[in-house]
């Protein structure tokens, strides 16, 4: 491949990696020396090949990332590993392998009580659910401390997907839900899932929702105004000109609950 990936192998045991995404990984590494840096890359690749073997979830694109960070100031991802991250600190399922990397274990067992923070979880029901009551339970916090919080979900959005129906209604029923835009599916881009073998953009096979979720402060501070959750829906079509009005579901309320 022209010396664009790298293998490392213990035992007879490989893993791959592109050679940028090595890089990556040395950079986020809180160790001194090189042999420990190689063994905790090996580690952290093998277990998300291992776990992950049907496959990796799409990855927002740098364009999303700098457009939800321009619009709500998030800079944090709490559900992301040192292969697919955006920031030097985050939430990731394997605090063993990925700590080392920048990790601060599992969304489910941190409290940020102020701030903004993105989260694309796993399309999967159960975990959109318990993600939401977390939410919740945070932004109430936050409300009766009368701070700032703020957090951007971007969910599949089929009806009947694994994230299902049921988890899409919590999100909407949330009472701190105060806005939310759906993008088509095959009309915008995600990173495959497998980013650190190959950074190909691909359409998405599913519509993309998302969703903003706000403490009274951070709604007041910065609010989910049509402007900006379009400046966000424009952002997973760059290759491409701004989805039409017509392809996206606003939705606000007066107060911007529902």
């Amino acid at each position: 491949d022209g010396g664009r990936s790298v293998a490392l192998t213990y035992e007879g045991t490989r893993v791959q990696v592109a050679r940028g995404h090595l890089q990556k990984l040395r950079a986020l590494y809180r160790g001194e020396d090189e042999a420990g840096f190689l063994d905790a890359a090996f580690c952290c690749l093998l277990r998300y090949q291992s776990v992950l073997r049907k496959g990796f979830q799409g990855a927002c694109t740098a364009a999303v990332f700098a457009a939800i960070r321009e619009a709500f100031d998030a800079r944090f991802e709490c559900f992301a590993s040192p292969l697919n991250c955006r920031y030097a600190a985050m939430c990731s399922a394997f605090p063993d392998t990925d700590g080392v990397f920048g990790s601060l274990g599992s969304f489910f067992a941190v409290g940020p009580r102020s701030g903004s923070f993105q989260l694309n979880p796993p399309f999967v029901d159960d975990i959109i659910s318990a993600m939401v009551r977390r939410l919740d339970e945070l932004l109430e916090a936050a409300d009766g401390r009368k701070e700032a919080l703020t957090f951007v979900v971007v969910v599949c959005a089929n009806e009947g997907s694994r994230s299902g129906s049921v988890a899409l209604a919590s999100l909407r029923a949330s009472g701190f839900c105060r806005a939310q835009v759906a993008c088509p599916k095959q009309q915008h881009y995600y990173l495959d899932g497998d980013q650190h073998c190959s950074e190909e953009t691909r359409l998405s096979p599913c519509d993309t929702a998302v969703y903003i979720l706000q403490s009274a402060r951070g709604h007041a501070e910065r609010p989910a105004t049509e402007q900006r959750m379009q400046q966000v829906l424009a952002s997973f079509r760059p290759e491409g000109p701004a989805l039409p009005v017509e392809g996206a579901k606003w939705r606000k309320t007066a107060d911007g609950k529902k």
